[in-house]
């Protein structure tokens, strides 16, 4: 409802706006431990 109220206070006089859940996923990660460093960023 907090979403729905803000849009309707920000959204142009006759805009037609659709508020859809986002879909979860799995993400499945293996790693193998070595010697050494590294530094990773995901992407969104």
């Amino acid at each position: 409802e907090k979403v729905k109220a803000v849009i309707a206070e920000n959204a142009p006089i006759g805009a037609t706006v659709t508020v859809v859940t986002p879909t979860i996923f799995d993400i499945n990660i293996e790693l193998t431990v070595t010697k050494g460093k590294a530094d990773i960023e995901a992407d969104t």
